[in-house]
C-alpha cells in the first residue's frame, strides 16, 4: 500500500468507530485530518509520563496501551487500551494539569493523536458526537467513563445520548 492509502485506511477506522456514536459531519472529519497526526509507538515507549500534561487524545487504530500509577513504590494498573478505544490521561487532559499517572505501549501501537486545543475547534453537530469530545471544562459539567461490561446493559441504557461507546469503556458527560 502506498502511504497515502495507509492513511485514508487510518482515517476510515477512526471516523467509524466516532461514527458509532452517532453522526460524523463532513466539516469535522475535514477538520480532524488537517489537525490530527497518525503517531506509532514502539512496545514499552513511553506515551504520558507521570508529571507531563497530558496535551492529546489518543485514537487507538492497532496495539494496546496500559495506564498506571505508582503506589507505595509498586505499578498499579488502572485500565487498558486496545484497538478501537481512546487514550487519555483522563484527569491531567480535562484539567491541562500535571499527571498522576503513566501510559506506555504494551505492544507496537499506531494511533491518531489530536491535541487538546485541537478538539476544542472540532465543529458541533446536533447528534452530540462533536460535542461529546470536547472538553467537559468549557462545555459539560462533568465526565463518566464506564468500563463495558455485557453485564451491565441496564446501567448503559441511563447514560446520556451523547455517550461515546468504545470497545472497552463508555465516555459521556454528565
Amino acid at each position: 500500500m502506498k502511504p497515502k492509502d495507509i492513511s485514508d485506511e487510518i482515517y476510515n477506522n477512526l471516523f467509524a468507530g466516532i461514527g458509532r456514536a452517532g453522526y460524523v459531519s463532513p466539516k469535522a472529519k475535514r477538520m480532524i485530518r488537517s489537525k490530527a497526526e497518525i503517531v506509532k509507538f514502539l512496545r514499552n515507549q513511553i506515551v504520558l509520563e507521570k508529571g507531563e500534561v497530558c496535551r492529546y487524545c489518543y485514537f487507538l487504530i492497532s496495539g494496546a496501551l496500559r495506564a498506571y500509577f505508582e503506589k507505595r513504590g509498586k505499578d498499579v494498573t488502572a485500565w487498558f487500551m486496545v484497538t478501537g478505544d481512546v487514550a487519555i490521561g483522563v484527569t491531567s487532559f480535562y484539567t491541562q494539569k500535571p499527571s498522576k499517572e503513566f501510559i506506555v505501549a504494551m505492544e507496537d501501537t499506531i494511533c491518531v493523536r489530536l491535541s487538546y486545543e485541537d478538539l476544542q475547534l472540532i465543529p458541533e453537530s446536533s447528534s452530540g458526537t462533536e460535542k461529546s469530545l470536547h472538553s467537559p471544562s468549557k462545555r459539560h459539567g462533568s465526565w463518566l467513563m464506564v468500563p463495558f461490561s455485557p453485564k451491565r446493559k441496564g446501567i448503559y441504557a441511563a447514560l446520556p445520548s451523547n455517550t461515546l461507546n468504545f470497545k472497552s469503556c463508555l465516555i459521556c458527560s454528565t
